[in-house]
C-alpha cells in the first residue's frame, strides 16, 4: 500500500517516509485476520486470539491463562501484589509506595467510583463474552498459579485467577475439571462435512495454471507483483475496446475524435511519468484506430460485451468472471457463436488459446445463454490489424477435460496442494527470488 502511494519519491526518503507511514498512518488500518487465507479450512486445533475468534463456532474451546495478569491488567501488579495502572500512578505521585486514597481523587475525578467498579471493566468483560461464546459443546477455562518466573527480589511469581474465572467457578454450571471424568462425541453438535465452498475466476485460474506455489504466495500469503512504470496499460487497452463494443451494440459508430476521447478518458497509468503517459496514450489511439478500422465492418455481429459469467461446477465450485466479446460468425451459410478473450502485453495468441481456464467461457456461455459456442478466439491487441490472431473449434470432450481439471485445481486448493512448477515460464516469473 505505501508503494503504491509513495511509488515516484525518491528512494533515499522512501525508508524514512514508511517508517512515518508505520507510525502515523497505518495503525489500525490492517485489522487482525485481514491477511487470512479464505482458501482453505485447517482440520487442526486452530490458535487464535479473542478477536479473530468473533463470528466463528467450534465444538470445543479452550481458553488459557485466565488469571489477573492477563485479563485484570489494570489493577493487579503480578510482582508485588500492588495496584497497578492508574494506581500504579498515584502512588508514584504520591512517593508513599503505598495505595493513596487522597493523591488519586485530586488526580482523576470520581476515583472512588473506579475503585468500586474496578472488577467490572466493560471493553474485558466484553471480549470475554465473545470468547465463551464461541463453544458449542465443550468450554475449558484454565489457569495457572504459578510461573516460571521471579520478582525482582527472586521471589516466584503467584498468579490468582481473574474475575472473570472466579465468577464463572461460583456458578452451578461450571464443573472443576478431574481426570475421571470422560469426554466423548456423544451429542456433539452436527458438524458441516461438505467441502468448503470455492469461488474462483479466470485471474485465479490463470494464476494457479501458471504456477500453483506462486498463487500460494500470491493468495494466501500476499505476496504481490512488483509494479511498473507503465503498469496497467493492458487494462487500459481493455477498457477503451469495452467502450468501442458496447457503442457498437447500441448502434453508434464513433469517429476518429469520438475514439480519442474513448482512449483519453480510459487512460491511468499512476506509476509513469509524463513522457511515459504521453508515449501510452499515443500508442493506446494507434492501437483503437487500428482495431476499429480491421473490425468495424462486423460491428453488427456483436452479441454481447463484457458478458457476466457465474458457472456452478458442483462440489461447492463456483467459477465467474467476464467474457471480453460474444460475436456471430457466418459459415458454410450459417451462423456461428464466437466467443472473443482480448489479449495484450505481448502475450502469445495460440498458448491463451490452449490454456485450460479459457475453456470456461464455453462453458458459461452455454449456461448462461441456453445454446452452445462454437469457436473461441483470442485477439492480439498488440497486433490490431489480426495477424496474430488465432481461433479453435470449441470441443466437447476438451470442455469436459477443463471442467475435471478446474474441479481438481479447487481441491489442490483447499487442501494446500500447491506445489513448484519448475517450468519454462520460471525465467521470466517475479517470484523467482522467493521461489528458487
Amino acid at each position: 500500500d505505501f508503494e503504491q502511494m509513495y511509488f515516484k519519491s525518491r528512494p533515499t526518503r522512501k525508508i524514512d517516509g514508511f517508517c512515518s507511514h508505520l507510525d502515523w498512518v497505518a495503525e489500525g488500518l490492517y485489522p487482525e485476520g485481514r491477511e487470512d487465507n479464505s482458501y482453505i479450512r485447517t482440520d487442526a486445533v486452530r490458535l487464535m486470539t479473542i478477536h479473530q475468534s468473533k463470528g466463528l463456532e467450534f465444538a470445543a474451546v479452550f481458553i488459557p491463562g485466565m488469571c489477573r495478569g492477563n485479563y485484570n491488567w489494570k489493577y493487579f501488579d503480578r510482582c508485588s501484589k500492588i495496584y497497578g495502572g492508574i494506581d500504579a500512578i498515584c502512588n508514584y505521585a504520591g512517593g508513599t509506595g503505598l495505595y493513596n486514597d487522597n493523591v488519586a481523587e485530586n488526580w482523576i475525578p470520581n476515583y472512588h467510583v473506579y475503585r468500586e467498579d474496578r472488577n467490572t471493566y466493560p471493553d474485558t468483560r466484553k471480549l470475554v463474552y465473545v470468547a465463551i461464546t464461541r463453544a458449542k459443546k465443550y468450554l475449558f477455562m484454565t489457569y495457572s498459579t504459578h510461573y516460571n518466573a521471579y520478582d525482582r527480589y527472586g521471589h516466584p511469581i503467584i498468579e490468582y485467577p481473574a474475575c472473570f474465572l472466579e465468577e464463572a467457578m461460583a456458578s452451578s454450571y461450571l464443573k472443576e475439571y478431574s481426570p475421571d471424568m470422560s469426554y466423548t462425541s456423544d451429542h456433539l453438535p452436527i458438524m458441516n462435512m461438505d467441502p468448503l465452498p470455492i469461488v474462483l475466476n479466470f485471474s485465479l485460474l490463470s494464476n494457479y495454471f501458471d504456477c500453483p506455489y506462486r498463487f500460494k504466495l500470491s493468495n494466501y500469503y500476499s505476496f504481490v507483483q512488483p509494479f511498473k512504470d507503465v503498469q496497467g496499460y493492458g487494462k487500459v487497452l481493455h477498457e477503451i475496446m469495452m467502450h468501442i463494443h458496447r457503442a457498437w451494440l447500441d448502434g453508434e459508430r464513433p469517429d476518429e475524435a469520438a475514439v480519442d476521447r474513448i482512449a483519453e478518458d480510459a487512460l491511468y497509468l499512476p506509476f509513469a511519468n509524463d513522457a511515459q503517459i504521453r508515449n501510452a496514450l499515443q500508442k493506446a489511439k494507434e492501437c483503437a484506430h487500428a482495431y476499429v478500422a480491421q473490425n468495424v465492418a462486423e460491428a453488427d455481429k456483436l452479441e454481447a460485451a463484457e458478458m457476466e459469467i457465474n458457472i456452478e461446477m458442483g462440489q461447492g465450485v463456483s467459477v465467474n468472471g467476464r467474457i471480453d466479446l460474444v460475436k456471430s460468425v457466418a459459415e458454410d451459410g450459417s451462423e456461428k457463436v464466437s466467443i472473443v478473450d482480448l489479449k495484450s502485453a505481448g502475450k502469445d495468441a495460440e498458448q491463451c488459446l490452449q490454456a485450460d481456464q479459457l475453456k470456461i467461457y464455453a462453458i458459461g456461455y452455454e449456461e448462461k445463454m441456453g445454446k452452445k459456442a462454437d469457436y473461441l478466439e483470442i485477439y492480439n491487441l498488440d497486433h490490431p490489424d489480426g495477424s496474430r490472431n488465432e481461433r479453435e473449434a470449441v470441443d466437447r470432450k476438451v470442455l469436459e477435460d477443463a471442467k475435471a481439471k478446474i474441479i481438481n485445481a479447487a481441491d489442490n486448493i483447499r487442501n494446500d496442494v500447491l506445489p513448484k512448477c519448475k517450468g519454462e515460464g520460471c525465467k521470466d516469473c517475479y517470484m523467482k527470488g522467493l521461489c528458487h
